[in-house]
């Protein structure tokens, strides 16, 4: 889903000299079939011949932890700021 295609201006703690209003990612998954446990999201790119994949991370430090109930389960989106600022999928039994 789309939280948000605005332009947007990120500024991270130490600037990296890169432009980062065109940073987002569109994509629909679906967690409801997840078992009960902690998930951290790996991302792949590839813009031209460059290809990257790895962690996804928080380095904005904004606030964002989100929690919906699906059927039986509780799902929540955050960051673990003891794993290096990582962002995690949280699934529980409600």
């Amino acid at each position: 889903n789309i939280l948000n295609t605005n332009l947007y201006n990120i500024q991270l703690r130490v600037s990296d000299g890169k432009d980062k209003t065109n940073a987002w990612y569109e994509t629909s998954v679906d967690l409801t079939s997840l078992p009960v446990g902690r998930y951290a999201i790996y991302l792949y790119t590839k813009s031209g011949d460059i290809e990257d994949h790895g962690e996804l991370y928080d380095l904005t430090y904004k606030k964002f932890t989100r929690t919906v109930d699906v059927g039986n389960k509780k799902i929540t989106l955050s960051r673990n700021d003891i794993r290096r600022f990582r962002i995690e999928i949280t699934v529980e039994e409600n």
